[in-house]
């Protein structure tokens, strides 16, 4: 199940592909994505020009350099990336950062004019936030508006366990 206009996983196929790894008890880490700026390119430009950069988009989030990387299109200007984390050894705060710059460096569209977008990432871990999909995306889609809120082009990653800090508690509570 691939989106047929980036030919990323789609949600479903993007289910179909995360399930296993929780039913397996797996450490994953799942980064969710939406674009800054987007709606307007979308909006002044059309959606001709909004396809292109979301074709540009998927190219760029598959050509990180991140082992097992597992991409989908979550829904209009939303992605999910997941990764594999069975060690504990993923260094999240790097992953974060160059998903922000790797989306934030111009795009082209069809005349060679230079679009500028960024993007808002939401981090959760499984099993630690949770081990249920549905909750997981919730948790992470929160900690994504959280991002936006504090100024965009940034990332926010929820956590249950430990010490919350203020951008925590801040996701805390857009989930209520």
């Amino acid at each position: 199940h691939t989106d047929s206009l980036t030919g990323l996983l789609n949600r479903r196929g993007f289910s179909e592909s995360i399930q296993p790894k929780l039913e397996a008890k797996q450490n994953i880490v799942i980064f969710y994505i939406d674009l800054d700026g987007f709606k307007m390119i979308n909006d002044s430009l059309g959606h001709r020009i909004g396809d292109l950069v979301l074709q540009q988009v998927a190219t760029r989030l598959m050509a990180l350099e991140f082992a097992a990387l597992e991409c989908c299109r979550f829904g209009g200007d939303e992605f999910v990336i997941v990764l594999p984390d069975t060690n504990r050894g993923l260094d999240i705060n790097e992953i974060a950062a160059s998903i922000i710059n790797t989306l934030s460096i111009p795009y082209e569209d069809d005349h060679g004019s230079l679009l500028t977008i960024s993007a808002s990432l939401g981090v959760v871990r499984c099993p630690d936030d949770s081990r249920d999909l549905t909750e997981l995306i919730r948790f992470a889609d929160a900690a994504m508006y959280c991002s936006k809120k504090q100024g965009k082009k940034r990332y926010t990653i929820h956590c249950w366990y430990g010490k919350r800090n203020s951008a925590q508690k801040q996701c805390n509570a857009a989930l209520k």
